[in-house]
């Protein structure tokens, strides 16, 4: 068991300590693919999918240092960035091809070429399985609206795994991913770059504000996360701008917004922090699903297993 994990109630606002981060994600994913596939296993009506937006080599490389801070910042994509961090980020498609019952197909997507090249020879230690297995090299948020446009989603369910290494997905392709109504998506928010930018003062680079826009699809967070006050000064009243945003503020108001676009949200987040416990990510479920049977059920094993120590 790993020493130390956080969880986020979006209700309570309640935190609770456990391990590192990078093997607690993969477990919680892993135990979800485990239980989804399990459940899936014995239906004919449907094709199941394992889609992985960020699927780095497919090999995890630990130990490694934590990543510095400035990583996790969207600007930030040059294949040097993209390695540095692999190394602490990898490990997600080789775990859903070593799940058992198989998926019936697996979509591993990977913007940088050169880990799209060690993705595809990674696949190849999975002969039973490499009629299933689609490598795409493209940007992730492309590439999974892409599929979600095209396949047949009547004939078709799949989990979504997206694992950033910041503000790379844009609300469009979320809103994309709960059109679909048959995909389940954990996704690793970026909760520690979301909370970096929103600087104390209120004063947003254009830039950075309209990075925000697009991570959670509306401009209100200005309003959510600040506060403006009028203060008496010496030349007359002064407008103060005080900043309200907060780990819980942050999470409690992404979850609404996945709320917003899909069947059902986990009200639980994995809070995840790196060794000098300082928050990096928010590990969330969401279903896309309006069945109400399948609904519960996913969300019955979701919240199941991100309230379980690894």
């Amino acid at each position: 068991m790993l020493p130390w994990s956080r969880l986020l109630n979006a209700d309570t606002r309640q935190l609770s300590f456990g391990g590192d981060w990078t093997e607690e994600k993969l477990w919680h994913v892993r135990a979800y693919l485990q239980a989804y596939v399990t459940a899936l296993k014995n239906q004919p009506y449907f094709q199941t999918a394992y889609i992985d937006g960020f699927a780095g080599t497919g090999t995890v490389r630990l130990p490694a240092p934590d990543p510095p801070e400035n990583l996790l910042l969207p600007d930030l994509d040059s294949p040097e960035t993209v390695s540095e961090t692999r190394d602490y980020m990898v490990g997600s498609a080789k775990m859903a091809l070593e799940v058992k019952p198989s998926f019936d197909r697996y979509v591993l997507i990977e913007k940088d070429g050169g880990h799209a090249r060690e993705l595809s020879e990674m696949t190849e230690r999975f002969p039973s399985l490499v009629d299933r297995i689609e490598v795409i090299t493209d940007d992730a948020n492309v590439a999974v609206r892409r599929l979600c446009d095209s396949w047949d989603w009547k004939k078709h369910r799949a989990v979504l795994f997206l694992d950033p290494f910041g503000m790379q997905v844009d609300w469009s392709t979320i809103e994309v991913v709960a059109r679909t109504r048959a995909i389940d998506m954990w996704y690793l928010f970026p909760v520690g770059a979301v909370i970096r930018l929103l600087r104390r003062d209120g004063r947003i680079d254009q830039t950075w504000g309209a990075r925000l826009t697009a991570t959670f699809g509306c401009d209100d967070w200005g309003g959510v996360f600040y506060q403006t006050t009028e203060e008496a000064g010496l030349f007359g009243d002064l407008l103060c701008t005080t900043r309200t945003a907060s780990l819980e503020r942050v999470g409690a108001y992404f979850l609404d917004r996945l709320s917003t676009v899909f069947g059902g949200v986990a009200p639980m987040a994995r809070v995840l922090c790196n060794s000098k416990n300082v928050p990096l990510y928010l590990l969330c479920f969401a279903v896309a699903t309006q069945n109400v049977k399948g609904q519960t059920l996913a969300l019955r094993i979701a919240n199941h297993i991100l309230q379980m120590k690894d």
